[in-house]
């Protein structure tokens, strides 16, 4: 008992300081690109804060079972590297208890991994929805910058020389106008600025070019044009403990990729054990290497399943069911050749 809670306690406090530290560098490199989105205008620096916290179930889902697989090479490797795995064997804590132990606590794992998967992140990706969803288009409108070209919502490109306060001068618009013609058109203007009451845009002094449906082109100058400011409409989801993709498609690829990532959790600690034996004189960090290029290209493979998956490559199931399949046998082959050498 007093062996077991031993290898517990290890395992669970590597597994938090490791995972806790590539969510940090994980945090630091995301929440980098959501500063320079907030400084090219795509978003505002008051919700950075939210998108990262938004974003944390989707990393915590991919950091925990690596930061599991790590402690245990990293727990093991010290009890083999300090002849402290000889003295357990000789007091009766046999291998067989020691794929009990890792095996129980690799279903704990999964099972936290899986309320991320199924639960937590689509929960969290909703309310990032939504969250952005319930921006004003005055929010939106005031957040570009000045001397970037913005998208504004796949609908136009807008580009402003200078910004004072929320009018922006020497405007440079296209395909703002005559956009349900298919026609592009190119707008100048001195001053432009976002009218709230009618969530319009109002552009003031300038000149319009469009081509007609003859293939000829017309300029217009004017003095003040009103132009509905592009919008999405707010996404209708449904909220459920799953929340479901409107196409099978989707949703069949969705469930995949939920379920493999605890079916990885399972089949990566079934690994760690034998991977994590070290021999005399070897250094406990001997195997950390082979560990990391074997949990890279598990998720690796699973995501280039996924992908392939997307482009109609191949069937999803088919694809993910291989790499779980490649690699639960490499977990039996390591376990079948340290029983051999034991």
């Amino acid at each position: 008992m007093i062996l077991t809670l031993y290898l517990i306690r290890n395992i669970f406090s590597y597994s938090v300081t490791v995972s806790l530290v590539f969510l940090f560098i994980v945090v630091s490199s995301r929440s980098i690109q959501y500063l320079e989105q907030a400084a090219q205008g795509e978003l505002e620096t008051a919700s950075v804060i939210w998108m990262i916290i938004y974003r944390l179930p989707e990393f915590m889902q991919l950091i925990l079972p690596f930061g599991f697989f790590l402690s245990i090479i990293l727990v093991l490797g010290r009890l083999y590297s300090d002849n402290e795995m000889v003295i357990m064997n000789q007091s009766g804590f046999t291998k067989i208890k020691l794929y009990k132990l890792i095996g129980g606590l690799a279903v704990l794992m999964s099972m936290i991994v899986a309320i991320f998967s199924f639960w937590l992140t689509p929960l969290a990706n909703l309310n990032s929805q939504n969250f952005q969803a319930e921006k004003t288009p005055f929010e939106k409108f005031s957040s570009l910058q000045p001397d970037i070209f913005h998208n504004l919502n796949q609908e136009g490109i807008f580009f402003a020389a200078e910004k004072e306060g929320f009018n922006f001068k020497n405007i440079f618009s296209k395909s703002l106008l005559n956009r349900a013609q298919g026609k592009d058109s190119i707008l100048l203007a001195e001053r432009a600025y976002l009218n709230q009451e009618d969530n319009t845009l109002v552009f003031e002094k300038g000149f319009t070019f469009s081509e007609l449906k003859n293939g000829k082109e017309v300029k217009l100058s004017f003095e003040k044009i009103l132009i509905n400011y592009p919008e999405k409409e707010s996404p209708n989801y449904m909220s459920s403990f799953l929340i479901q993709k409107s196409s099978n498609t989707d949703f069949t690829e969705d469930w995949q990729w939920k379920i493999s990532l605890p079916l990885l959790t399972l089949i990566i600690s079934l690994i760690a054990i034998p991977l994590s034996r070290l021999r005399p004189r070897q250094g406990r960090y001997q195997k950390v290497l082979p560990a990391l290029v074997i949990f890279v290209g598990y998720l690796g493979f699973l995501i280039l399943a996924k992908t392939w998956f997307e482009q109609g490559v191949y069937e999803n199931f088919i694809t993910m069911s291989v790499v779980h399949f490649i690699f639960l046998s490499l977990g039996l082959y390591l376990i079948r050749r340290e029983v051999k050498a034991a």
